[in-house]
């Protein structure tokens, strides 16, 4: 039985190989072509073509020419033409047609209309629907919320707070103080006067105080 395990572990490892090796084969290949005749070109040639070339276009063929064709140029017009007659325009004509023009037209059409309105018609209008409703209706709203609660705290006193009360006083508190008082005060002080204090008396004044005096006789 065993050789015949061994003839199947060895004959099913045969079969597997002939089926995995083909795969791995073509695997192997493919990588091999990557990485020797795809990645590694590719990179020499960046690093030792292609980067240098665009390097040198980008820095000597495009930005030069950029540099001295278009940004100059432009930043000279800016400085001394642009931004020149855009500070003119802003200081001299922009302030004087503001102030002069558009400012009173604006103040005149919009600001003092809408500040007539406001201070005549809107702001008098919200101030009766404050002064008249709003606060009325939330000075009686305060008034009734009071007198309910004043009503329930009534209902809870006399439904809960009186019932409680007299069965605290008259089912608990009566009864331990009567058991309280007769089943454990007034025993433990006749226990304390008729057992436990007539030995210790006894002891005080027949062996302790006659003890002590001996002593100090005996120091004196």
């Amino acid at each position: 039985m065993e050789e015949i395990g061994k003839g199947l572990k060895a004959l099913v490892r045969g079969i597997v190989f002939v089926i995995y090796f083909p795969f791995y084969l073509i695997y192997k290949i493919l990588e091999w072509i990557w990485i020797y005749l795809i990645s590694v070109p590719s990179q020499w040639l960046w690093a030792n073509i292609l980067e240098p070339v665009l390097t040198f276009l980008i820095k000597y063929i495009i930005g030069y020419p950029l540099y001295y064709v278009i940004w100059l140029p432009m930043n000279w017009l800016w400085k001394y033409v642009i931004s020149p007659v855009a500070m003119f325009i802003w200081r001299y004509l922009f302030v004087w047609l503001w102030k002069h023009i558009l400012y009173p037209i604006l103040y005149y059409l919009i600001i003092f209309p809408v500040a007539w309105l406001w201070k005549h018609g809107i702001y008098t209008l919200l101030r009766w629907i404050w002064y008249e409703i709003i606060v009325v209706v939330a000075r009686w709203t305060g008034i009734a919320i009071s007198w309910i609660f004043r009503m329930i705290g009534q209902a809870l006193y006399y439904a809960l707070w009186i019932p409680l009360k007299w069965i605290t006083v008259n089912l608990v508190w009566i009864p331990l103080k009567w058991i309280s008082l007769n089943l454990i005060w007034i025993p433990s002080r006749w226990i304390y006067h008729h057992i436990i204090a007539p030995p210790f008396r006894w002891w005080h004044y027949h062996v302790w105080k006659p003890t002590a005096k001996w002593f100090g006789d005996i120091f004196e």
